[in-house]
């Protein structure tokens, strides 16, 4: 005896429902109303996943469906019988190894997207972003700095205009043609760049410094951000990251308003501290300063993080030793990439 199902019919063009009972004939789905007996092959049938609590939903040809309930589970496997396989998901999704499996390759491609994916489209795209687009970017995250947190220099006029007469020359012979400008806030020892050439160097950061080749030194450091555009590029890649959270979890508009808000809270990678020290090395020797001057400024800085005064952005740089290493290398002879 053919086993029956008990289904409700919805024709697609109102809520309504017709009940109707459903029975499975070989190849054949045979569904009967009170007014007629319909029959369709399965092959042209799209059938639903089929769940516990749920019934099991079927589109007809033309658009309705069907809802069919089967409480005593017999429906997959008449199914089964009429040799309808489940869909290959389906089948991974019963399979805890299939997909244990299909878990740990999405884990995998999510690792490798951020660690690899994200930073070359971080290029790409900054790569399209027009120079006046990233020096407003720049204005716009200093403008919420200052507002929020940074506070006007102490140093005396004089000290801060030598110092940056001084880079300015530097940084003409080092790096030609790239807008660059020096800010000067309170704060601890300290720079850092923003997008658009904005270097900003705190009163500690002067007053920790023996010499102005240490000073001009750590500057050549941030003018290694800027010429290699790492501001940008980070804040590419976390308003991407923000942005996939967004889409997972909430509204992507919030993400875009506090968009500076995102920049003042990031923090470069490790590759991009070392591009940058490789360039402070070569802007040293550019303009004839003794790259052992970095050397001492690390020291003395290491001193000062150890304390706790340096700010969160600071603290994923590659260790002091290795930095300390590097410039003790390029002292002796060694070719810094820039």
């Amino acid at each position: 005896m053919t086993a029956t199902w008990a289904a409700t019919r919805f024709d697609g063009r109102s809520g309504a429902g017709e009940i109707v009972a459903v029975a499975i004939d070989g190849g054949v789905l045979r569904l009967a109303s009170r007014q007629r007996v319909e029959r369709y092959r399965l092959a042209e049938l799209r059938i639903a996943e089929s769940f516990e609590h749920a019934p099991t939903m079927v589109v007809l040809p033309g658009g309705a469906t069907l809802e069919i309930r089967d409480p005593e589970r017999t429906l997959g496997a008449a199914l089964a019988v009429a040799g309808l396989r489940p869909s290959l998901v389906v089948r991974l999704q019963r399979n805890w190894a299939a997909a244990l499996a299909c878990l740990v390759v999405l884990v995998g491609l999510l690792a490798w997207g951020y660690v690899n994916g994200l930073p070359l489209l971080a290029r790409a795209v900054t790569s399209v972003i027009p120079a006046d687009v990233e020096r407003r970017m720049g204005e716009s995250v200093l403008e919420v700095l200052d507002a929020r947190s940074l506070k006007p220099s102490g140093l005396p006029l004089a000290r801060s205009q030598a110092i940056a007469r001084a880079f300015a020359a530097a940084a003409a012979r080092s790096a030609p043609g790239v807008a660059v400008r020096l800010e000067f806030r309170a704060g601890p020892a300290n720079a850092f760049a923003l997008p658009g050439g904005a270097i900003v160097l705190f009163d500690g950061l002067v007053k920790t410094a023996e010499s102005d080749d240490e000073v001009l030194g750590a500057l050549g450091h941030e003018l290694g951000h800027v010429v290699h555009r790492h501001s940008t590029r980070q804040f590419v890649q976390v308003l991407g990251v923000a942005a996939v959270a967004s889409l997972l979890w909430g509204d992507f508009s919030s993400v875009a308003a506090n968009a500076p808000l995102l920049m003042g809270a990031f923090r470069y990678g490790r590759e991009f501290e070392r591009e940058a020290d490789e360039y402070a090395i070569a802007f040293m020797r550019d303009n004839g300063m003794p790259v052992e001057a970095l050397d001492s400024l690390f020291a003395r800085l290491e001193k000062e993080r150890g304390a706790g005064l340096l700010p969160d952005f600071a603290t994923t740089h590659p260790s002091t030793a290795e930095r300390r290493e590097r410039v003790r290398d390029a002292s002796r002879g060694g070719s810094p990439t820039r």
